[in-house]
């Protein structure tokens, strides 16, 4: 934050339009949906409980259980924010033609359970061949900048409790979990934990 506030004050390379928006950008990006990931995460291990003794099982199969997490797990509340530009005419299935140049609003949830992308996509299969190409921390030009730092985050969370916790489980019933509402994120509002 420090090099930001200099940029905008020292070298006049940023207004503090842009120095705010980047913070918040930094903030969201970089904390609120590893966070809110970290928790939709947990809670998705312990109310599929088999899916915590798979990992418990066979370490091996971390790095694709956590890509299939990314992919499964809704990231949004309400919907995948971002609007983009077709920059093309696009034809979808059906003969449906989006024009060059019209807002699109993608669907991430959808697109990740896409059947002829994810076969039997609605479930989490840890042994999936390839979860990626999900878009979860979007793609290409668009991919999050910090979607390596999230993952290892991830990982290191998971890790750390598969071997501290190897019993850890949620201190009440699954359905009795809130969700917040203080976030456009999906996180559990707090998750009651045991072991």
């Amino acid at each position: 934050l420090y090099m930001l506030v200099s940029a905008r004050d020292d070298d006049d390379m940023l207004s503090e339009e842009e120095l705010i928006k980047l913070s918040m950008n930094l903030f969201l990006a970089g904390f609120e949906t590893t966070a809110a990931q970290i928790g939709s995460t947990m809670w998705t291990l312990m109310a599929k409980r088999h899916l915590w003794e798979e990992l418990l099982a066979d370490r091996s199969l971390l790095p694709a259980a956590l890509e299939e997490l990314w992919r499964w797990i809704p990231e949004f509340r309400h919907g995948w924010p971002p609007v983009r530009w077709a920059l093309e005419d696009i034809e979808m299935s059906g003969g449906v033609v989006i024009p060059k140049g019209e807002a699109v609003i993608p669907e991430v949830l959808v697109a990740n359970r896409d059947e002829s992308v994810f076969p039997h996509g609605w479930e989490i299969d840890f042994h999936r061949e390839n979860p990626m190409p999900h878009l979860s921390l979007a793609h290409g030009s668009h991919r999050c900048l910090g979607a390596a730092v999230a993952l290892l985050e991830l990982e290191l969370v998971v890790t750390s409790a598969l071997d501290r916790f190897p019993d850890l489980h949620l201190a009440v019933p699954a359905e009795e979990i809130t969700w917040t509402e203080r976030s456009f994120m999906r996180s559990p509002r707090e998750l009651p934990l045991t072991w």
